[in-house]
């Protein structure tokens, strides 16, 4: 915003989030709507109001997502690759592409560190996580002990 553009009247000039609640900057005179006032803000000589609002709602994971993007889901909120998810998981790197996609369209979402949010406001995000590195190590186990039974496939 230039220094000569006035903001309208209940027009909210910037918002952000303090442990779950939203926040709004608005012009002193601007109308509350129901919310509550719960600080100021001065910036050289004009004074603005910071308005809360309702905790933001964090959707559950485990009734909006599919079993594998919800294991996808916590792989990439924790900051794993596309190719890494890809062989953890034993599916192709495309696979992971179009269910990341899905994820962030379901979730309405547009960026890893929302997603890496939304995860850690979960209740069973450690327990989900540990579930997918146990049935990885598991796959892998099954596949070295075929390899030494079976000289045909190479032992990974």
């Amino acid at each position: 915003m230039t220094s000569n553009a006035q903001p309208r009247q209940n027009e909210s000039l910037a918002c952000f989030s303090v442990d779950g609640q939203r926040c709004d900057i608005v012009c002193e005179n601007a109308s509350f709507n129901g919310r509550a006032v719960v600080g100021t803000l001065i910036l050289g000589e004009r004074t603005y109001l910071v308005l809360g609002g309702k905790a933001e709602a964090v959707p559950d994971l485990m009734v909006l997502l599919t079993p594998r993007e919800l294991d996808i889901a916590v792989l990439v909120s924790k900051g794993w690759k596309v190719k890494e998810i890809a062989r953890r998981l034993d599916i192709s790197f495309n696979t992971v592409r179009v269910h990341t996609g899905r994820i962030y369209a379901k979730l309405n979402m547009h960026k890893q560190s929302e997603l890496a949010i939304c995860v850690a406001k979960q209740s069973w995000p450690r327990r989900r996580a540990a579930s997918i590195s146990d049935d990885f190590q598991k796959k892998t186990r099954n596949r070295r002990e075929l390899g030494r039974r079976h000289p045909a496939f190479p032992a990974l």
